[in-house]
């Protein structure tokens, strides 16, 4: 039941944007920043199994890239956007 002082209140309330902190990072940057940062542990993984290690990351890379393209393509009927990242750090 929503009474006359409710009906003011609603009035004086004004709803807009929180007021977060906003930086010019973007998205694709991070997960390319990310993606850098995890050189290091391909290195050392490459390093301690070989051939194995890169048999794993190059079919990972392959199936998320595959996969996160067909996606778009198909079921959003959008561009695919692989330039920014997320398919090659999932």
């Amino acid at each position: 039941m929503i009474t006359d002082n409710h009906a003011a209140v609603a009035k004086r309330l004004m709803v807009t944007s929180s007021p977060h902190i906003h930086s010019g990072l973007t998205t694709a940057r991070v997960m390319w920043e990310v993606n850098i940062a995890l050189i290091p542990l391909l290195a050392m993984a490459i390093y301690n199994f070989r051939f194995y290690a890169l048999t794993v990351i190059f079919a990972s890379i392959a199936g998320a890239c595959i996969a996160e393209f067909a996606i778009q393509k198909f079921f959003f009927k959008t561009k695919p956007a692989l330039a920014d990242g997320s398919a090659l750090l999932t």
